[in-house]
């Protein structure tokens, strides 16, 4: 059997400050994750005229980690142990892309 392969992409906008958190999950699948993150940034500062997206990673997520990066995100910084998840007190990584700073 194959093994499962998956992208989730999770997104919330607040208005009115056209700001998206963008969170998303990894499975294997690098080009497919980095190819939707593309899609869902370019439609947020086009479609939407947004100024800023950004999401947190957990400190085990390098994939997701990469993801962002290739897409122009630069990590802000990290929330240390500022997430429990599954009993597990995680830190959490900040990445964002600012309309200004995207490279077209």
């Amino acid at each position: 059997p194959r093994p499962h392969h998956g992208l989730a992409l999770v997104a919330g906008m607040a208005e009115p400050q056209r700001l998206l958190d963008l969170r998303h999950v990894v499975a294997h699948h690098g080009a497919i994750a980095t190819k939707a993150v593309a899609l869902i940034t370019d439609y947020g500062f086009e479609e939407l005229q947004l100024e800023r997206i950004y999401a947190g990673v957990f400190d085990f997520n390098h994939a997701s980690m990469r993801v962002l990066e290739k897409n122009g995100f630069v990590k802000e910084g990290v929330r240390r142990r500022a997430v429990i998840k599954n009993g597990q007190i995680l830190n959490e990584h900040h990445y964002a892309i600012i309309r200004d700073e995207r490279t077209a």
